[in-house]
């Protein structure tokens, strides 16, 4: 992995909701010894009523994490001045992607306008890691967490953003991606299995490749 962001290395985990983004990018920080810096979903005082089906409540939810993550992001940056391995779970790019999921035409705009008032620069990793899930997987691990809001989100929600992020994914080029199968995969509790993801990970310098550890795992 080239240094593309500062110094420092710069790794971003990503993923639909309930792929394993948070718990991955903990993982590699203390592998690493790294920085973490990963969003708080469910400080949003609006996500609740929006996972509730109140049709009112997205348009401030998804303002709300918009403003949250280029904090983060802004902050990202700022770090690049210092020689530290930092590990986020998320992309400000992203954000866009839900935002179309969510929003009516109307609050769409809404939302572009803040986000071009508030723009930055996105900082660039050095490497994205993309964990593809199937729908019915990410249903599954969101019920074994057990957050009661999360409870009402629909199959049909997550199929409509597990698609777009899959697309935004295969369009992003900003920086190298490899995009894991975790399907067959416990990195949360396998050392073995997050020592092949990185190994891996040492060998992904440019593009776009794929991870699928279904054969390598026991």
């Amino acid at each position: 992995m080239t240094g593309q962001s500062g110094p420092g290395r710069y790794i971003a985990v990503e993923g639909c909701i309930g792929a394993g983004k948070s718990t991955l990018a903990h993982l590699l920080a203390n592998r690493m010894k790294g920085e973490l810096i990963v969003e708080a979903p469910h400080g949003n005082p609006f996500l609740e009523r929006f996972y509730g089906g109140v049709s009112q409540a997205a348009l401030p939810a998804q303002l709300y994490f918009l403003l949250h993550r280029t904090q983060l992001a802004e902050w990202i940056k700022k770090e690049d001045l210092f020689p530290t391995t930092r590990i986020s779970d998320f992309l400000l790019e992203r954000d866009r992607v839900y935002a179309e999921c969510t929003l009516a035409a109307d609050e769409l705009q809404v939302y572009d306008m803040v986000r071009q008032a508030v723009a930055v620069e996105p900082p660039v990793p050095d490497l994205v890691l993309f964990l593809q899930t199937s729908v019915r997987t990410l249903l599954k691990r969101i019920a074994n967490r057990g957050i009661p809001m999360e409870r009402r989100i629909t199959a049909d929600y997550l199929e409509k953003v597990n698609d777009a992020m899959a697309r935004f994914i295969l369009d992003y080029d900003a920086a190298p991606v490899l995009i894991v199968n975790t399907e067959s995969i416990d990195l949360a509790n396998n050392d073995e299995h997050l020592d092949l993801l990185l190994d891996e990970m040492k060998s992904v310098t440019a593009g776009r490749t794929y991870f699928d550890p279904s054969g390598l795992v026991v």
